[in-house]
């Protein structure tokens, strides 16, 4: 299991502990901060977990992002009608595995992206527009 290097409460992210502890990755959470522009952007600490962003509109979050030592996950919950429509279209084929292997919770199915790289940031980045396009 990657390390988590905010995972005391003391030890809350900020811009260059953050930048350092991603590393390679931090380009990436860049580009997703910036693509999420107009979002509410607040930092919790989880006894369990350590610091944890949460990416959201009024309504609802987007998405959670959690910091490891160089790389990051995100978590995100979709409605079952988010899900439906992603997975009744052809052209979103690569998303049916990762929709059929979500787990269902009462608010809807918990999807899970680990970044490590451009290939995983991508991916997770499409998917994350789609929804965003869908809200």
């Amino acid at each position: 299991m990657p390390e988590r290097p905010f995972a005391e409460k003391s030890n809350k992210p900020d811009e260059s502990s953050l930048e350092k502890a991603l590393g390679k990755t931090a380009g990436f959470y860049s580009r997703l901060d910036k693509l999420t522009t107009g979002y509410l952007k607040s930092w919790s600490w989880y006894k369990a977990s350590g610091w944890i962003q949460k990416v959201a509109d009024k309504k609802k979050a987007l998405f959670y992002f959690i910091p490891f030592n160089n790389n990051f996950t995100l978590s995100m919950t979709i409605r079952e009608s988010e899900k439906d429509t992603l997975s009744s279209t052809d052209d979103k084929a690569d998303y049916h595995e990762i929709m059929n292997t979500a787990k269902k919770y009462h608010e809807g199915y918990n999807i899970v992206f680990e970044i490590e790289d451009e290939k995983s940031y991508e991916f997770a980045e499409r998917f994350i527009k789609e929804i965003m396009a869908l809200r």
